[in-house]
């Protein structure tokens, strides 16, 4: 099937506030058969992905020590965090369709030889480490692809719930990823769970293939990007892909709007990532509660999906800042209760709550991205937005670390919600964030 990368040129990138030309799109509705089966194929990819991750902590829990485990989990978790700029430097050259085609077909290479070599009974650190470094330098390429593309797909009016739809399919894969991985590892071992995986990137990459592109007149070759009105100059493109990613960074800065968004998205995961990962494992301790690292964590996944269903029924277009100035001040409102709630059912609600907005704020944030963003520099700014999503994840952790030891875990909260009230006032005085609109 032929590949219709073009790039799609308006009489400008979307200003905020303003709406730009619309772009052509290949499909009329998030609902329709083959954008479903994009969705459901990345939800079958999330499954073979979370079940390989069950099979790896097994076998790696069995053959190394524990501090090996977490040191192979995660250094090799850089790759896709090291390599998310060149990714998306690639992603606007060669376009997302082709991109995200090649990596999954490559994942997909690299499972079906880890499934050969377990069969062969030679599984080994270093062949898991060869595995994890291979798949997550291909996440590094396939991310920002993946942003890049919704925005072709769908009409405008129709991204937010569209990408509530591909956010649903991808959480609940995860979540089917984990008992179905140990389903497998029972049956047939690391082998089978492998072979598995290897065949949910191959229905993937078909998916992908499937797609029908829109039907674009190609344009003339973009010119180098320094700001935002400058997609329409002429001149000839950067070659190097150095060249290319210092043009995407220049991109963000003077799009200062399309900055302050991924600013605000850093702030509101720097605030809840800390609580979710490393503060339900203190909470759960402080109320003594067996299972409440699982209760609390599935309350947190529960919320977010409930966010998903709600934004696939009822998605914010009009109200679209108003909504992530009142998410995030919620956020910032929740994670203060917790450090003053001494009960485990409410706390189990707050995470619920915490799941639901957090959702809800990164969604919204993230299609107006792809909606800011220049179609020539998209996937450039993607990859700067996954960046900083995967950023705030380790440095939250560390902070909640060293402010629980400082000034206690109630303290420690209240500060994180702090945190997220700063990115709510933030939003709240950027006039084009608080009035922004997805219609």
């Amino acid at each position: 099937m032929a590949e219709a990368e073009t790039l799609v040129r308006k009489d400008g990138p979307e200003q905020p506030g303003q709406p730009g030309q619309p772009e052509p799109h290949a499909y009329g509705s998030p609902f329709s058969p083959g954008y479903l089966g994009f969705v459901a194929a990345n939800g079958f990819s999330a499954i073979g992905n979370s079940a390989w991750f069950v099979a790896l902590t097994v076998v790696l829990t069995e053959t190394a020590s524990p501090t090996v485990t977490g040191a192979v989990l995660a250094l090799c978790s850089l790759p896709a965090l090291l390599g998310l700029l060149v990714g998306g430097a690639v992603v606007d050259r060669t376009g997302p369709r082709r991109v995200m085609i090649t990596a999954d077909l490559l994942r997909c290479a690299v499972q079906a030889a880890a499934a050969v070599v377990a069969w062969l009974g030679h599984l080994s650190v270093p062949v898991f480490v060869a595995v994890l470094l291979l798949t997550n330098l291909m996440d590094a390429f396939f991310m920002p692809a993946s942003g890049a593309l919704r925005p072709r797909l769908l009409p405008r009016e129709h991204l937010l719930r569209g990408n509530s739809l591909f956010l649903l399919g991808a959480r609940g894969g995860q979540a089917l990823g984990g008992p179905i991985g140990a389903l497998l590892m029972g049956v047939g071992g690391a082998a089978l769970v492998a072979g598995f995986d290897a065949v949910s990137f191959a229905v993937s990459a078909v998916a992908v293939l499937l797609l029908r592109a829109p039907a674009v007149r190609q344009a003339s070759a973009p010119a180098p990007v320094s700001a935002p009105d400058a997609v329409d100059r002429a001149g000839p493109p950067p070659e190097s892909l150095p060249a290319r990613i210092r043009e995407g960074l220049r991109y963000i800065r003077g799009h200062r709007d399309l900055l302050w968004l991924i600013v605000l998205i850093g702030l509101s995961e720097l605030a809840s990532m800390g609580p979710v990962n490393v503060g339900l494992v203190l909470l759960a301790d402080r109320y003594g509660t067996p299972l409440g690292v699982g209760a609390l964590l599935t309350a947190f996944t529960l919320g977010a999906v409930a966010s998903f269903l709600i934004s696939t029924a009822w998605p914010t277009r009009r109200r679209s800042g108003g909504m992530v100035v009142a998410g995030v001040t919620g956020q910032g409102l929740l994670l203060a209760v917790l450090g003053l709630i001494g009960s485990f059912g409410p706390a189990v609600a707050v995470y619920f709550g915490l799941g639901m907005l957090s959702g809800l704020v990164g969604n919204v944030l993230g299609s107006l991205v792809q909606r800011w963003a220049a179609p020539e520099v998209r996937g450039r700014v993607m990859s700067v937005l996954n960046m900083t999503a995967f950023t705030a994840v380790p440095v939250g952790n560390l902070m909640l670390g060293v402010l629980v030891n400082a000034v206690g875990l109630p303290a420690t909260m209240v500060l994180h919600g702090a945190l997220a009230g700063l990115a709510a006032l933030i939003a709240a005085v950027r006039p084009a964030i608080g009035r922004a609109r997805l219609d």
